[in-house]
């Protein structure tokens, strides 16, 4: 298993995105959008993350503290529609797929 920060790390690079501006909520870049969208995937798949883990480490809490499992659950669904349906959506996956296996030698599904 790998650290959240890793995948960041990686899917950052290969999509060229500054990993400091995922987290804006003003005026985010829809390649930022999509790259948080790809990181939750593939740390949900690498980590021994939880979704509301996953969602804390983007600031997505909720009232009680804790992390909003919801968004980071549609965040992974997410990716697996837009796969199919949005060809530059899947370009960036597949951009970040090759780069995350290159980088540790693990095959991604």
């Amino acid at each position: 298993m790998i650290q959240i920060q890793e995948v960041t790390d990686i899917v950052c690079s290969a999509l060229k995105v500054d990993s400091t501006k995922l987290t804006q909520r003003n005026f985010p870049c829809q390649d930022c959008i999509d790259a948080r969208h790809l990181i939750i995937h593939f740390a949900k798949k690498h980590t021994n993350l939880t979704y509301a883990e996953i969602a804390l480490y983007f600031g997505r809490k909720l009232a009680s503290g804790k992390g909003d499992h919801a968004a980071a659950i549609y965040s992974d669904n997410l990716v697996d529609q837009l796969v199919k349906v949005d060809k530059p959506f899947r370009e960036k996956y597949y951009l970040s797929k090759e780069c995350f296996e290159n980088h540790s030698s693990i095959k991604i599904d």
